[in-house]
């Protein structure tokens, strides 16, 4: 029946995701408070050739915000502290 279809491919995109959720493996995480502190981590990251991912809340269950086992070195920022942020033009 057209319900046992819908249940068996809900399951099956559970699984997928529940097997890629696991292969998600960050260099580390980090969970800057401030301005600075963020801006630290990103100059470090370009010092040191290391990828950045940005998680800022919600759900994604796919894994987009997060880096792959096995990828290039990858940092994960946290972005909770944060509820708001300013965009500043550096081509003065």
């Amino acid at each position: 029946s057209l319900y046992d279809d819908s249940r068996e491919q809900f399951a099956s995109t559970l699984r997928s995701t529940a097997t890629s959720d696991a292969m998600l493996s960050p260099d580390a995480i980090v969970y800057p408070t401030s301005g600075d502190e963020l801006s630290a981590i990103v100059d470090f990251a370009a010092s040191c050739d290391y990828k950045l991912s940005i998680r800022s809340g919600g759900h994604q269950f796919s894994g987009y915000s997060s880096c792959k086992a096995g990828g290039s070195s990858c940092i994960q920022i946290d972005m909770t502290s944060f509820n708001s942020f300013s965009l500043v033009d550096g081509t003065d």
